[in-house]
């Protein structure tokens, strides 16, 4: 398994990946995350956000696609396209601070995608986790 920490302007997650060799498939096994939260008046669902968005990413990351052919969108439903299914999905790890003094941080926020302020801590590993299950390095150039 490949251990990967991807650190965020809201906390820090570390990823841990099993990648296929032999397929190239890399699989987000495990996540846990400490975040900072500032004031939380719903603990349950701080936890229920960051899961969400950290599951919600991996699908984005290792698996959503739509398929292009030479003239026109190839994926035509939402069977056809792909996403996260639960035998897939990480087992995932909250770690929170309440920080009653502080204002409220927007955790919502922070489990979402790129583009937003706080961003979500998915992305980051993939590259390497690819890299590894086809055997490069990321330091060679």
């Amino acid at each position: 398994m490949y251990r990967l920490a991807v650190v965020s302007d809201s906390g820090v997650t570390i990823f841990g990946a099993d990648v296929d060799r032999s397929s190239g498939k890399v699989r987000v096994a495990r996540a846990v995350a400490a975040v900072d939260a500032g004031q939380i008046v719903n603990p349950d669902g701080v936890v229920n956000q960051i899961e969400g968005g950290i599951i919600q990413s991996a699908s984005w990351t290792l698996m959503e696609s739509v398929r292009y052919h030479r003239t026109r969108v190839g994926t035509r439903s939402w069977a056809d396209y792909p996403i996260i299914h639960f035998g897939d999905v990480p087992q995932v790890e909250v770690v929170f601070l309440d920080r009653p003094e502080e204002r409220f941080l927007g955790v919502g926020e922070g489990s979402q995608g790129p583009g937003l302020p706080r961003r979500s801590p998915m992305p980051s590993p993939t590259p390497p986790a690819g890299a590894c299950a086809r055997g490069l390095s990321l330091r060679s150039g």
